[in-house]
């Protein structure tokens, strides 16, 4: 886009010390800033930020019997992560081998599950040989309406993003209160982290409507914390 008098519309324009300077109407103006350098910025504090939300979860593989589950995990503190209860059993049967990796396929993490509660639909991971540099922090402030973002292993296919709205922050199914959400997940979100749009994990995907695309729901902070601070003082685990 060619730089035009603002005056006289003359294209023989000097550019000197951030400043437009004419020589046939001899006007002078400030350089106003272009859209799309603005843009840039934009884009960029955007992409910083969701760079940061993916460096906080890992997809995961599961050996259930003879099977392998896949899911997504996110983590809490240093050691410990969260997901799903359901990843990791088979009726009786107790996950033998829990395999988690970062986006990039840089870090492998080897897991072992410390607590669980299938009624939520949650348990506590451990990692027991690499320690993470980056991990989500909660919040039980979710308001209807809002933007919220998914990161999970879609269809076991690597860690990917989706966004939607809040559409009830408080959708009670069998007695428990999710977070239900327009978010499109499908298996393998299960687990993975459902952040606001500062970054903070309002809730963890557990489960979707099969009929119904845009019915998805999460497992809300505060239930989170409550399961959190039970296994920190039954196990005096320090967890967070």
């Amino acid at each position: 886009m060619k730089n035009v008098c603002r005056n006289c519309g003359s294209e023989d324009v000097v550019i000197k010390d951030n400043k437009m300077y004419c020589p046939c109407c001899g006007q002078s103006f400030d350089l106003a800033p272009k859209k799309e350098e603005s843009a840039i910025h934009v884009d960029d504090a955007s992409s910083m930020k969701v760079d940061k939300m993916f460096k906080r979860v890992v997809s995961i593989q599961a050996l259930v019997d003879t099977t392998i589950k896949v899911g997504t995990a996110f983590f809490i503190s240093t050691k410990y992560a969260i997901t799903n209860a359901h990843i990791l059993f088979d009726d009786e049967t107790r996950a033998s081998d829990i395999v988690g990796k970062n986006y990039e396929g840089t870090k492998t993490y080897h897991f072992e599950i410390v607590d669980y509660d299938m009624d939520l639909d949650i348990a506590l991971l451990e990692s027991k040989d690499v320690s993470a540099f980056h991990f989500c922090t909660l919040t039980e402030l979710v308001k209807n309406g809002e933007e919220v973002f998914a990161i999970g292993n879609s269809k076991g296919e690597g860690l990917c993003i989706v966004n939607g709205l809040v559409s009830d922050k408080s959708r009670k199914v069998d007695g428990i209160e999710y977070i239900m959400s327009s978010v499109l997940v499908t298996n393998g979100n299960s687990g993975g982290p459902l952040f606001n749009e500062h970054g903070f994990v309002v809730g963890m995907i557990t489960m979707s409507t099969p009929d119904v695309a845009m019915m998805n729901y999460a497992l809300p902070s505060k239930a989170i914390n409550l399961f959190l601070s039970r296994v920190k003082n039954t196990k005096g685990i320090p967890v967070f």
